[in-house]
């Protein structure tokens, strides 16, 4: 669920100097998600941020959702017949004890369905979405600019909204509605200012930015069915 519920990093400028370094905003007291299997660190923008690795701090503070139960993980995916063989604990139970509702794309459900783009299999989404909802996602933000965003998504043909350390940075909406929840596309779905200094400390143009440590909150908020979000330059 993306204000991108769906993140950010501190950074050092260069643009014939060295630039001042990015914060979260003060008294944040999310965490970017880790687990045994996940180290890969904090996101980059430019480059994908996965929905289901919002941030660690639980309800009212890396996410809002409208009730507390994990409706994929902690709920559909104690069925049986949603325990695919292709998966596994982990994987039917991701994050369950948390209020964001996920899920993962399975042969059954999803690859039975005709999509449009290639849906490829134990892929996470988030699902289950309802207008006001929201995630945190801490991010590195590498250069300032403005960037396309593309989504593998399904369902409705909704809208969401992306924030960077609590200012407006997009509001996006889905081109087009897919058949059904496991139907599924990839489009481009708006862009997002990173020029005007919307990433405390980062300069509003020139220089490229070396990721330190984590620097920009991404906050999503969006009722969709959605995997990833790809930032990308035009």
């Amino acid at each position: 669920m993306m204000n991108l519920r769906d993140a950010a990093v501190a950074a050092a400028a260069f643009c014939g100097c060295i630039g001042t370094w990015a914060a979260l905003p003060s008294g944040y007291a999310g965490k970017p998600f880790a687990d045994a299997f996940h180290q890969s660190g904090v996101p980059t923008i430019p480059g994908i941020v996965q929905c289901a690795f919002h941030d660690l701090g639980g309800e009212g503070v890396a996410c809002h959702d409208t009730d507390l139960l994990n409706n994929g993980s902690g709920k559909l995916n104690l069925d049986p017949r949603h325990q695919r063989a292709h998966a596994g604990e982990y994987i039917w139970h991701f994050r369950k004890d948390e209020g964001v509702d996920l899920s993962f794309v399975n042969d059954w459900a999803d690859l039975n369905d005709t999509n449009l783009v290639s849906a490829h299999i134990n892929q996470f989404y988030v699902s289950w979405t309802e207008d006001g909802e929201w995630c945190n996602y801490t991010v590195n933000v590498l250069q300032p600019g403005t960037y396309g965003i593309r989504a593998p998504y399904a369902d409705q043909a909704s809208s969401v909204t992306f924030d960077v350390n609590g200012k407006a940075a997009a509001k996006c909406r889905l081109p087009a509605a897919t058949p059904g929840y496991h139907h599924w596309n990839f489009a481009a779905i708006g862009t997002f200012d990173a020029a005007g200094q919307p990433v405390q400390g980062l300069p509003a143009a020139g220089g490229w930015f070396e990721a330190r440590v984590p620097s920009a909150l991404l906050k999503a908020d969006q009722p969709l069915m959605v995997k990833w979000v790809d930032f990308y330059r035009p």
